[in-house]
């Protein structure tokens, strides 16, 4: 993938802009051929890895657009997708949902202090909580609001 910027130079990039928006694309390379390899698979999902996990943890980062999810129709015909042009996953597609669907999504269980208290830590988004109190069992949604770094959110409910 050629044009990628150093994870460095784009964590600066968001420091300095910090809440403004703060725009990067992949270029596809002057001279390179413009098609899926094996080799460049593989790339493209290290990459994927390092920026997509540079940028979930930055605090001016609220949302990520990827361009040209497949290499079907994509920009400037460049094996950019997460799919190929027949739509199968690349590798890169498989580490991403590695990531999404498994390291950061928040799956804990546990039981409560005496005094009715559960702490956990979690990503800032919507949650399906199950409580189990006296045999019977309650379930509910709750979201927990996006929060700036250092700081910590406390949500006290009743169950019926």
């Amino acid at each position: 993938m050629g044009g990628v910027r150093a994870v460095r130079s784009l964590w600066r990039a968001l420091a300095f802009y910090g809440d403004d928006h703060c725009v990067w694309r992949p270029r596809a390379a002057a001279g390179r051929p413009l098609v899926t390899t094996p080799e460049g698979e593989a790339r493209q999902a290290h990459e994927v890895v390092r920026f997509y996990t540079m940028l979930f943890s930055h605090p001016a980062v609220e949302a990520i657009t990827w361009w040209d999810f497949s290499d079907r129709g994509a920009w400037q015909r460049a094996p950019a997708g997460f799919l190929r042009a027949d739509m199968s996953p690349k590798p890169a597609y498989h580490e991403l949902m590695k990531l999404i669907k498994g390291k950061w999504w928040t799956r804990v269980e546990g039981t409560t202090d005496p005094q009715g208290h559960f702490s956990f830590r979690g990503f800032s988004g919507d949650y399906r909580v199950q409580v189990l109190v006296e045999g019977r069992t309650t379930e509910f949604e709750l979201h927990l609001p996006l929060r700036r770094l250092g700081t910590r959110s406390e949500i006290t409910f009743d169950l019926p």
